[in-house]
């Protein structure tokens, strides 16, 4: 996830309703949290909360896609509905389509 605070753009993360935002280097008003710095916000207080993934357009469908190779791609999906067959992991599975059978998009949800 992805939020703007005073005009710059934080990776971030929500928790009980307030927006963590995250940094790797110090800056004023954050705090050292394992190996990056955060600071926690109201949500008020971002300009923008989002998040944005690549997705391709398959047969009136969104999916999340992981490889390309000789113009296919390598759709994945939670279940082995829509023709999902090859087993990518415990509860993914995969499907190699032609890339000129979709569409490639920005998927974006806002928080």
């Amino acid at each position: 996830m992805k939020a703007i605070y005073n005009k710059e753009e934080f990776e971030c993360g929500l928790y009980k309703g307030k927006i963590i935002l995250y940094t790797k280097s110090q800056r004023e008003g954050f705090e050292q949290f394992l190996n990056k710095f955060r600071k926690i916000v109201e949500r008020k207080d971002c300009e923008r909360v989002y998040r944005q993934e690549n997705r391709f357009l398959y047969k009136g469908k969104s999916f999340r896609y992981r490889d390309e190779s000789d113009g296919k791609i390598l759709l994945i999906d939670n279940s082995k509905n829509n023709g999902f067959e090859l087993r990518l992991d415990y509860d993914e599975y995969g499907k190699w389509v032609n890339i000129s059978d979709g569409e490639k998009i920005i998927w974006t949800e806002e928080f």
